[in-house]
């Protein structure tokens, strides 16, 4: 028979009592902690975020500095939402130029249908007078 060593040293073996707790209290426990890794996952997420963010920041830096007429398919290679803001701006700008060059157009269409029609209105006999003192008609 073996001998038991709490006899000869005189201690008692250690009890372990198993806390019993509310399962209420250990769910709310199990949803703080998840919420916990849940945040330090977001924070890192928003880290990885702000880092690509400085580092696509210092490469269109880069890119502006040695090329400053970089092209919209330039920047999109570096950071695809800011290429593709940069093209949409370019159309607008593009957009309102032609429709300034429209109304320029429709101007001098009008000026000039103006002018025909002051032709048309005027006296034909006046003609060689007008000429002659050099004014337009």
């Amino acid at each position: 028979m073996a001998i038991d060593p709490s006899i000869i040293l005189g201690i008692k073996p250690t009890q372990f009592q198993v806390q019993r707790t509310d399962p209420m209290e250990q769910a709310q426990r199990s949803l703080v902690l998840q919420n916990l890794l849940g945040q330090q996952d977001m924070q890192a997420m928003q880290l990885d975020e702000a880092r690509r963010g400085a580092e696509s920041g210092q490469r269109l830096r880069e890119l502006f500095g040695s090329n400053p007429n970089a092209t919209p398919e330039d920047v999109m290679r570096i950071d695809p939402a800011r290429g593709l803001k940069m093209r949409q701006d370019l159309l607008a700008n593009r957009k309102t130029e032609g429709e300034i060059n429209k109304t320029i157009t429709e101007i001098d269409a009008a000026k000039a249908k103006m002018g025909r029609d002051l032709i048309a209105t005027a006296n034909p006999q006046n003609y060689p007078a007008i000429i002659a003192e050099g004014r337009r008609l």
